[in-house]
């Protein structure tokens, strides 16, 4: 069972690497691809599991099962990231990569094209 899901990550990572515009992946990148993978594995419930209405996350972490919302923006989307407002004619957004959902309420990580780390959104 874990070797099939190894497989389905694994499966999930390459999908994901050829849909997006990029040439080269970051590390930081990398690793969001691989949590949206188990992020989807584990937020769903499974008809072959313990429960067919609660997820692997519900059981064991306690969190909702996943909805259309939590997963609204894709994974390598350019979007623009509010900095803070200063009264100076400096930019107050900053090109940005969305991530992964950060929480439940629909807050993503993202990660700076400026910088290249990652920002909370």
């Amino acid at each position: 069972m874990v070797e099939k899901n190894v497989c389905t990550i694994k499966d999930r990572c390459r999908s994901i690497v050829n849909s997006t515009p990029y040439r080269r992946m970051p590390t930081l990148l990398c690793n969001a691809e691989v949590d949206r993978g188990t992020i989807g594995l584990n937020g769903f419930p499974s008809k072959t599991g313990i429960s067919s209405t609660m997820s692997a996350s519900n059981i064991l972490e306690g969190k909702p099962n996943l909805d259309s919302n939590t997963l609204s923006l894709s994974l390598g989307a350019y979007l623009q990231q509010h900095e803070g407002t200063t009264n100076t004619t400096k930019c107050r957004s900053v090109g940005a990569i969305a991530l992964n959902p950060s929480n439940e309420q629909g807050r993503h990580h993202f990660m700076s094209l400026i910088t290249g780390k990652k920002l909370h959104g």
